[in-house]
């Protein structure tokens, strides 16, 4: 198996950020961003919706193709690791939508965001302060 939860699923949380917190697993030698993204929805109960709109403008695609070892740490931690893997430059980012069915994901670029006056979950503030700050130029 390349998905293994942990952790009991009697007391499954309500909200997105809940289940973004329960443990797990994700191993694959070479996957893309969307059927990764596809696997911690399947696993953590959760929709997530890549923006594809959104990653194009910033010329990210859903299809690269990248290895991941992650083991027995919260889906949200797998979750930045995979969006890392996708965008070093650190450009991706998701956001938590209200809906009819409940809460989702929705993956998307930070200028998107910044566009759209979104509000970032805890945990996705840009490394280092890029974005933020005036990036010094040589």
């Amino acid at each position: 198996p390349r998905v293994v939860a942990s952790g009991s699923p009697a007391a499954a949380p309500a909200t997105a950020s809940g289940k973004l917190a329960r443990t797990m697993s994700l191993v694959f030698a070479k996957d893309t961003l969307e059927k990764s993204i596809q696997m911690i929805a399947d696993e953590v109960g959760v929709e997530i919706e890549i923006v594809g709109k959104d990653l194009e403008l910033e010329g990210i695609t859903k299809n690269q193709s990248f290895a991941l070892e992650e083991r027995d740490r919260p889906a949200v931690e797998i979750l930045r690791a995979i969006l890392a893997k996708a965008n070093p430059d650190g450009k991706l980012v998701w956001v938590v939508r209200s809906g009819p069915s409940g809460e989702r994901i929705e993956i998307t670029t930070r200028a998107a965001v910044e566009k759209r006056g979104d509000t970032l979950p805890p945990g996705q503030e840009p490394a280092g302060g890029a974005g933020t700050e005036p990036r010094e130029t040589r």
